[in-house]
């Protein structure tokens, strides 16, 4: 799912993604909207699947998912390197 809203985690850390401060911010706030897209679509199916096999298995995975991938593209966005 992060892979359908959001950009690789490579376009994020590379340069070009944030050329100028107007920019950056318009590519912040649509990466930003799609890690709220990706999450809500990610957790629901971890819900629905936790519904049906009746364990929180499922949804705990989903938000261990849902989790690394923020971390993970959070840590690209402000990474100075």
């Amino acid at each position: 799912m992060f892979g359908a809203f959001c950009p690789s985690l490579y376009d994020v850390s590379s340069p070009a993604f944030s050329a100028d401060a107007d920019t950056r911010d318009l590519q912040l706030r649509r990466l930003r909207h799609g890690e709220v897209y990706s999450a809500l679509v990610i957790l629901t199916i971890g819900v629905a699947l936790s519904l049906v096999h009746k364990s929180v298995l499922p949804f705990g995975v989903a938000t261990f998912i849902v989790a690394a991938y923020l971390v993970a593209y959070e840590y690209q966005l402000n990474w100075e390197g």
